[in-house]
């Protein structure tokens, strides 16, 4: 799942394995078992998406520079 120029996990591609996890979850047809490894595996997906998300807010911040305003993925898009 690595990207491959840069050897980081390609973000779109985990996400969607993400989403496809918690489908399988709350689909309710799993067994126990099936259940905690597609638990543990979704939490690593959302543990890679986050440090990928992290990633590039500093990289935004950088090429910046000092006129950067605070960025924030959850602020609401100006109108």
């Amino acid at each position: 799942m690595a990207s491959r120029n840069t050897g980081k996990p390609d973000f779109e591609k985990t996400l969607a394995e993400l989403q496809q996890l918690l489908e399988q979850l709350e689909d309710g047809s799993l067994t126990l078992d099936e259940s905690l490894s597609k638990y543990e595996r979704a939490k690593e997906c959302l543990d890679i998406c986050r440090k990928r998300l992290k990633d590039a807010e500093l990289k935004i911040t950088l090429i910046n520079g000092d006129k950067a305003e605070d960025f924030n993925a959850d602020a609401p898009e100006a109108k």
